[in-house]
């Protein structure tokens, strides 16, 4: 009597289950670590561009004649604003600036706002930074830049402070859009 062996010509179902379930797996773990990158790397870029609006407003700051006619012997805070938008408006060295999260949304946007401290970042709090969804003078999107012109003060001098809205963490219980701050305040003579 022949006894009939089984011959295997492929995998069995179970095999080939297992072999997709790894596949699945190793696929989530890498499009999370993609999706982390990505954030990182959008987050990176608004705070760049922040830093990039700073060192030219503080480096212009000083200087008489600037190219923008707006933004020379500037003598009140509606003066200051239309400066500080000729420098994302045509032909303005921000103009070229997107925002990192929405291509739709502004990147850049100035403001003459009364104390913005109080505004966007709370001074007696320094971990405690404001919303950036907030209605009012703290409205902004992920990854916009503002340019915040303190109209509180009435002297020769104008105070210009940098805040870019980004998801982030600023207490254990507290995570979302937040404004954070960049640098010191520019002091505009």
């Amino acid at each position: 009597m022949k006894f009939f062996q089984k011959v295997k010509n492929g995998f069995s179902l179970i095999e080939l289950l297992i072999v997709i379930a790894i596949f699945g797996v190793l696929s989530a773990i890498g499009l999370t670590n993609y999706n982390g990158f990505v954030e990182g790397v959008r987050k990176d870029q608004a705070i760049s561009n922040a830093e990039s609006i700073y060192r030219t407003l503080a480096t212009y700051s000083n200087q008489e004649n600037i190219k923008f006619s707006e933004c020379n012997e500037i003598l009140s805070h509606d003066q200051m604003l239309s400066c500080l938008q000729s420098f994302y408006m045509e032909n303005g060295p921000f103009v070229n600036i997107e925002n990192p999260y929405n291509i739709e949304n502004n990147a850049v946007e100035a403001r003459n706002i009364p104390e913005p401290h109080k505004v966007f970042h709370d001074i007696e709090t320094p971990n405690s930074n404001r919303d950036c969804n907030k209605t009012g003078d703290a409205n902004g999107v992920d990854g916009i830049v503002i340019i915040a012109n303190d109209t509180s003060l009435q002297s020769s001098q104008f105070n210009i402070s940098i805040f870019v809205c980004l998801d982030m963490t600023v207490k254990q219980s507290d995570t979302g859009l937040h404004w954070k701050k960049i640098k010191e305040t520019i002091l505009w003579n």
